[in-house]
This record gives structure tokens, C-alpha cells and sequence, in this order.
């Protein structure tokens, strides 16, 4: 399997960004993963499944990320939103797919998570396992809904506000979007967005 990254160019919009999206994001999945749904764009949304890999790349949050901003004119900027996504795909890939708890689960130790994550990405079922990044429009909000293939989680969501030991990957998550909830078990976060008149 090819999991090369594909960076997206910087300068496409509309129709152009649609068939680079999906160009890039067709590079990287086993179609018996995407259990019979194919990717797709389109105007009303958007539907990829990656590897846990491929969910890294910045690039895919960047397009994901333009994709809603041009087509239903979000309120928060294309850098915010790829910033959420982001985020959103690190902790589907690294604590759901992964299995591997946050930094703090390795005492601070920026070198033994990483290397910690590394390893699991270098083990082909964990670096393979199934991210869903799926846009949805309805009225005037735009919900992105990102699944991961892990365990699930029970622990509460942490607080908006105040400080954490855990947890503040979703408190950016949470400021940045106009909605936000868990389902599946803590395997699905759907977010939502207002999109502009």
C-alpha cells in the first residue's frame, strides 16, 4: 500500500479542490475498509475514509478544511477549521486507533510518546486502521463527523474552562466549533459549524 502523503496545492478552490481532495485521499484506503461506500464530494458533503496514517497529513485537514469553508462559507477562517480537523485526527488516530494514551501518559516525555507512536504506526493493523471524515449540511450548519476504529472511551469530556492534565486537544476543539458531541462510544466526534447567509 501507498501511503505517501499527497500534499493539496494552496491556491484550488471549487471543482479543482474537489477532484484533488479526492485524488488525494483515493490513494490510501483498501476499499474492504471503506466497507462498500466509496469516497465522495459533493455539494451537500463530504465522505473519506483513510488509514490512521494518512489521517496525519496535514494536507488532508487543509483540504477537508477549504472544502467547507468555499462551499457553505463557515464562520471561523480555513486555518481554524484545519486546525480543529487536525486535531480531531490526531486523537482518532493516536488514542482511538493507536490505543496510546496523551503525553502526559508517558510522563511528559515528548521523545517516548513520539517514539511510543512510531512503533504503532509501524505495525500495518494499527497503521491501517479506518478514519472517517464525513461533512453533512443541514440548514445553516455544516457537522463534521470524525470515527475512528478504536476503543471507544467512557471518561467525561473535560470542562470548557479551567485547567487539565488530559483533554486539551478537545477544549480546542470545543472553542473552535458551534457544537460538539461524542457518540459510539467516544468513537464518533461530530462537530458543528454555522455557515453564513
Amino acid at each position: 500500500m501507498n501511503d505517501t502523503p499527497t500534499p493539496l496545492p494552496n491556491d484550488l478552490s471549487g471543482t479543482a479542490l474537489e477532484e484533488a481532495l479526492a485524488q488525494a485521499t483515493g490513494l490510501v484506503i483498501d476499499p474492504a475498509v471503506a466497507v462498500g461506500k466509496p469516497p465522495y464530494v459533493r455539494a451537500n458533503g463530504v465522505r473519506v475514509v483513510l488509514s490512521s496514517r494518512r489521517a496525519l497529513d496535514p494536507s488532508v485537514a487543509l483540504g477537508l478544511a477549504r472544502w467547507a469553508t468555499t462551499r457553505h462559507r463557515l464562520v471561523p477562517p480555513t486555518e481554524l477549521v484545519a486546525t480543529l480537523i487536525r486535531e480531531a485526527a490526531v486523537n482518532a488516530t493516536v488514542h482511538g486507533n493507536l490505543g496510546l494514551p496523551g503525553l502526559q501518559g508517558f510522563g511528559g516525555d515528548l521523545d517516548a510518546y513520539l517514539s511510543a507512536m512510531d512503533e504503532a504506526l509501524a505495525c500495518p493493523d494499527r497503521a491501517t486502521r479506518p478514519v472517517l471524515f464525513a461533512w453533512r449540511s443541514g440548514g445553516r450548519l455544516l457537522t463534521l463527523h470524525v470515527r475512528d476504529g478504536g476503543n471507544g472511551f467512557a471518561s467525561p469530556l473535560p470542562p470548557a474552562v479551567g485547567p487539565t492534565v488530559s483533554g486539551n486537544g478537545l477544549r480546542l476543539i470545543r472553542s473552535i466549533a458551534d457544537r460538539t458531541r461524542h457518540s459510539q462510544g467516544g468513537r464518533c466526534l461530530s462537530v458543528g459549524f454555522r455557515c453564513d447567509a
